[in-house]
């Protein structure tokens, strides 16, 4: 409905424009703004194809578009090393996922998401996007910290916290997570205090808001998106590139 509204809207302005716009010689008598709107009114309501045509064709640039975005940040993922990530880099397939140690949904999707990885040799790359709760980000951060140190414990840093059904409440949920995946909390905080790290999480951010992410889990598998979790592994290979 909303395109169907905005294509009205466009056709409206374009046609007005163009009628008022036209050449005329002194002494013709012209359409006032008034006069034109009113017979793109009757023209519309008299074929109202139109706008579902004009509509459908909206709907379409912007899903060219969005898959262009789409495409782009892929692109720029892939290729930036400050991205946590699995697999190997020359895999077929990808899957880029935003995700927050404290969401629920991604938790309940890691099983399946490690079956889709390792029966298609996909490579998984995580956007720390931690935006539910102050512990969240104190988790996303630690993590992030954490793969410029020791990519090996970073993935076991995430593994655990994603395999925990517990809610992150607090730092000490962050250090007792680092402890169990074999990684040590004064070396984290040491890379913390050299700063940078939270420079990355703020990009996490600003690149989710200019793809109008706000939720998680959100997935880019081989340029096609998903929103929220899915059941199936079927849901899954659907996206995958052929």
């Amino acid at each position: 409905m909303r395109s169907k509204h905005l294509a009205a809207a466009a056709l409206a302005l374009l046609f007005t424009s163009a009628a008022l716009a036209a050449p005329y010689a002194p002494g013709e008598e012209r359409l006032s703004r008034a006069d034109v709107e009113q017979i793109v009114h009757d023209y519309l309501l008299e074929h109202p194809e139109v706008l579902v045509e004009a509509a459908q064709r909206l709907d379409a640039i912007n899903a060219e578009g969005r898959a262009r975005a789409l495409a782009s940040f892929a692109k720029e993922v892939l290729s930036d090393p400050t991205y946590p990530s699995r697999g190997d880099q020359g895999a077929k397939h990808y899957m880029i996922e935003f995700s927050d140690y404290n969401c629920g949904y991604c938790k309940v999707m890691q099983p399946l998401i490690e079956e889709f990885v390792k029966k298609h040799g996909v490579r998984l790359v995580y956007v720390e996007f931690p935006i539910l709760s102050e512990a969240s980000v104190q988790a996303g951060t630690v993590g992030q910290a954490l793969w410029d140190l020791d990519h090996d414990l970073y993935l076991r840093y995430h593994d655990t916290l994603m395999g925990d059904k517990a809610r992150v409440k607090d730092l000490n949920d962050v250090k007792a997570a680092l402890r169990r995946a074999g990684a040590d909390w004064e070396k984290v905080k040491a890379r913390l205090a050299k700063g940078g790290i939270e420079d990355l999480i703020a990009r996490n951010v600003q690149k989710a808001q200019a793809l109008q992410i706000s939720g998680t889990p959100f997935f880019i598998i081989d340029g096609h998106e998903l929103r929220g979790a899915v059941k199936t592994l079927v849901q899954l290979e659907s996206l995958l590139s052929r």
